[in-house]
């Protein structure tokens, strides 16, 4: 995205009265224009929250004195140890992600850690806090981990639903000083069931690629069919009366078929990006919740 456009983005927010903006990646600090950018959305009054693996540390400090209560930094940590993360990111970059938390703290912007809960980190997930506590860092998000892959050794790190809530009710019961929130799909954790939706798609979020394509999600991104429109060459009420987005508006029938699942009441069927990406039906089984998925040695 150019740093024009992105600028015309802030504009369609502001006359329709979004004042929320979720900056995500890749990594979002590789344009050099986005603390800038995070400035003028801020002077807008528009919140920004932006996930950064924290490895450009010079993009970090050209936020200092930007109002924090605006502000939400994100940086990923998926290990303890520098080998730990840089061997599951496939990067160098812990230390300068390290460095980058306990500058953001300095400079009183209160920058949170978020971790991917998988086979991979979960045993590592109670020392990622302890190191974190000893820097000040007193909110921590433990992410459900998506499955786009058909790679099978993949599938085998992916936590169900029920699975991740047992290990993150846990995490939480065992670190009552930490502020440690979930991060899951709506059609998991109630919000989409409360709103009578199949999912919050396209009705609380909307997701903007870096061409301005809309999609009714990030997790959609790939599959040209569920396009809405185009945020720069399109009006924002043409795009959201889009008729892809009746699905996501109707709470239908819940065709997910593990019947014992303890969240099938607060579930309307699972991920559709998950079940789209892997059998070409928004209502298939979600991968991560087919009964071959449950681990039962937590």
């Amino acid at each position: 995205m150019s740093r024009g456009n992105a600028s015309r983005l802030l504009d369609t927010m502001e006359s329709r009265g979004i004042r929320e903006l979720d900056i995500m990646g890749g990594e979002p600090f590789i344009l050099h224009w986005m603390p800038d950018f995070i400035r003028e959305a801020v002077k807008r009054e528009i919140a920004v929250n932006i996930s950064t693996n924290g490895s450009i540390i010079s993009a970090l400090r050209q936020l200092d004195g930007i109002r924090a209560d605006l502000l939400t930094i994100g940086i990923s940590l998926e290990g303890s140890a520098q080998g730990t993360h840089d061997r599951l990111t496939g990067s160098r970059n812990f230390m300068t992600a390290v460095e980058g938390l306990q500058w953001l703290l300095g400079a009183g912007l209160h920058p949170l850690v978020k971790t991917v809960v998988s086979a991979d980190t979960i045993d590592d997930i109670q020392s990622i806090i302890e190191l974190i506590r000893q820097f000040g860092v007193r909110q921590y998000f433990l992410i459900h981990m998506d499955h786009f892959s058909d790679d099978a050794s993949c599938m085998e790190k992916a936590f169900g639903y029920q699975n991740y809530m047992q290990i993150t009710d846990k995490v939480i019961a065992d670190n009552r000083d930490m502020d440690i929130g979930r991060v899951t799909a709506s059609c998991f954790n109630g919000t989409a069931a409360a709103m009578n939706l199949r999912c919050t798609g396209g009705t609380k979020k909307i997701a903007v690629m870096p061409d301005g394509s809309v999609l009714p999600c990030n997790l959609f991104q790939g599959f040209p069919e569920f396009r809405l429109g185009n945020i720069f060459s399109d009006s924002l009420p043409l795009i959201m009366s889009h008729p892809q987005l009746d699905y996501f508006r109707t709470r239908g029938e819940n065709h997910c078929t593990v019947s014992d699942c303890g969240n099938r009441v607060a579930c309307t069927g699972g991920c559709p990006a998950h079940g789209y990406y892997h059998y070409r039906n928004p209502d298939a089984v979600d991968i991560r919740c087919q009964p071959h998925r449950t681990r039962t040695d937590l």
